[in-house]
């Protein structure tokens, strides 16, 4: 009867989906079957590898790229993190490195370098033996008479402020140093004649620009300079010495001046 009722196309759906369905369990096995023919070949590579078998094509599967490109993707990320983590921490580092170098080498009042910075700058320039050097000592005339009048936090306030007009006044190439209380240095690469006309200006500008203490108070002030040029054979304790020597002349000759060295 089933005979008869293929031969008149009754069964004929049955029989496609009966095909299909044998073809389907016919693929997936031989699927199945080459995965694991492909992993046995893997661990025969990995304990006993064998250039023959090495080099002969074996089937992969889409899978088997993606799973690969995930790990890769991890791998990656995880190199990126720790790169960036490192990176992160250099740079941390080199920030505290140079605000420990800046808190050794700054006046904090004043926010010029401070005397130890002075000395090895010295030391470098020296050492370098280039252009002319010069040597600019300046002192605050009457310092202590600030102090004593009006405390020493007006002092503070003069010695901001000297230090701020020192700095804007100066060229931009010239250092400056806060020597020791109300004494400061700047060391410029000028001659003589140049380095005079710098002691000059910042006297001008200092003399023209009193202190405002508060708001009721404002105090002038003016200060004293000695200027000394590098000579052959110097030292920097030599031409530091020449400078405050002609200081202490600017200061006995009635101050608010400024005096070269003999």
């Amino acid at each position: 009867m089933f005979l008869v009722g293929l031969d008149a196309g009754k069964f004929y759906p049955l029989v496609n989906v009966l095909w299909a369905v044998s073809w389907l369990a016919f693929t997936g096995y031989t699927a199945l079957w080459a995965r694991q023919y492909n992993r046995r070949i893997e661990n025969l590579i990995s304990v006993n590898p064998d250039l023959g078998v090495i080099n002969k094509a074996f089937p992969a599967y889409i899978s088997d790229f993606a799973r690969a490109d995930r790990s890769l993707s991890e791998l990656f990320k995880k190199f990126e993190f720790k790169e960036s983590d490192l990176l992160n921490q250099k740079v941390r580092y080199a920030g505290e490195n140079l605000d420990l170098l800046i808190k050794s080498t700054t006046d904090p009042l004043t926010g010029v370098s401070n005397r130890e910075h002075l000395n090895s700058y010295m030391k470098k320039v020296f050492a370098r033996k280039g252009p002319p050097l010069s040597v600019i000592m300046m002192d605050i005339d009457y310092f202590k008479k600030v102090n004593d009048t009006y405390g020493h936090d007006a002092g503070d306030k003069v010695l901001k402020q000297f230090a701020g007009i020192v700095r804007k006044t100066v060229r931009p190439s010239d250092q400056v140093f806060r020597y020791g209380g109300e004494e400061f240095t700047v060391v410029c690469n000028a001659s003589l004649l140049e380095a005079l006309e710098i002691a000059g200006r910042v006297r001008a500008k200092v003399e023209k620009t009193p202190v405002a203490i508060n708001d009721n108070l404002v105090v002038s002030i003016t200060a004293s300079f000695g200027v000394a040029q590098y000579r052959p054979g110097d030292t920097p304790d030599n031409i530091g010495k020449r400078a405050d020597e002609a200081l202490y002349r600017a200061k006995l000759s009635g101050r608010n001046k400024v005096c070269k060295e003999d």
